[in-house]
């Protein structure tokens, strides 16, 4: 009966661990990554761009992110959820049959105190994805389809 205080540091240790481990949010949540992610319809088909950026510690962006989708004129195509950013449909040119083309243009501003940061763009058109990487302060072109809609 002299050691019943070390059973219960035991106890309490073991139950603490899994909750620290729970706790940890991995390499995307407290390490300084932002995730945005606007949503369209193109020709029927949920079209997501999933947007994930590394701001530098301690820097900040004041200035909104920009998303163009460039589509045929003769698609049917929507904006479902802007993810509150600056999102345009853009129309150019005709569609004449096929996967229907899309073209997203990306453009994260640089820090106001004006580092580039590294920018990763994931197109989700169906079951497809069309990824693409860049920085800061310039364009990130994807280019993509969907599927050919049905009559």
């Amino acid at each position: 009966m002299r050691k019943p205080w070390l059973l219960l540091v035991v106890l309490v240790l073991s139950l603490a661990t899994p909750v620290v481990a729970l706790a940890d949010d991995g390499p995307f949540g407290d390490e300084g990554y932002n995730w945005e992610d606007p949503v369209f319809l193109v020709a029927g088909t949920r079209v997501d761009v999933s947007i994930a950026s590394d701001v530098p510690d301690g820097e900040t962006v004041s200035r909104p992110t920009r998303v163009f989708l460039f589509v045929p004129r003769n698609v049917e195509a929507s904006v479902v959820d802007d993810g509150g950013l600056e999102v345009r449909l853009m129309r150019v040119g005709r569609y004449w049959g096929g996967p229907v083309p899309l073209h997203v243009v990306v453009f994260k501003p640089r820090t106001d105190e004006g580092s580039r940061y590294p920018v990763s763009v994931v197109v989700q058109a169906g079951d497809r994805e069309f990824p693409a990487q860049g920085v800061s302060g310039a364009p990130i072109h994807v280019w993509g389809w969907v599927p050919e809609p049905a009559d």
